[in-house]
C-alpha cells in the first residue's frame, strides 16, 4: 500500500497534467485574460484528494453558465477541477482574489495586443 505522501505526489502529477490541458484550451480563447490557482495545489501541499482550484478572468457579456464555452475537458478530469469564471467587473466588485491571500498564484496572463 502506498503512503499518504506517495499518493499526494501522484495526485500532484495528475493535477499538473490537468492544469496544462486547461491552459492549452485557455490560450485558444482570446477573451480569457488571466488564470489563477489557489488552495493546496498552489501551495505545493497536494494531498491524495486535492483538487485544482482555479479562478479565470474573462472579458465577456455571456451569462455565467455560458462562460466555459471552448474549455471542454474530458469528463473523467472534471472531478479534479473546482473553477470560477469571473469578468473583470465582477472581480473588482467581489474582491474575489484578495480573499485567497498567499495561496493565490497566477499561472496565465493573456498577451497584450500590440498597439
Amino acid at each position: 500500500m502506498k503512503s499518504l505522501s506517495e499518493r499526494g505526489a501522484e495526485r500532484h502529477s495528475r493535477l499538473d497534467a490537468v492544469l496544462q490541458l486547461l491552459l492549452e484550451r485557455v490560450r485558444a480563447i482570446p477573451d480569457i485574460l488571466e488564470v489563477h490557482i489557489h488552495g493546496a495545489y498552489a501551495l505545493g501541499r497536494t494531498g491524495p484528494y486535492s483538487k485544482l482550484e482555479v479562478i479565470m478572468i474573462r472579458e465577456t457579456d455571456l451569462p455565467r453558465w455560458d462562460r466555459y464555452a471552448g474549455l471542454e475537458i474530458d469528463p473523467a478530469l472534471i472531478v479534479d477541477i473546482d473553477s470560477r469564471m469571473l469578468t473583470p467587473s465582477e472581480l473588482v466588485r467581489d474582491g474575489s482574489l484578495a480573499a485567497f491571500g498567499q495561496s493565490m498564484r497566477r499561472v496565465y496572463l493573456a498577451p497584450r495586443p500590440s498597439e
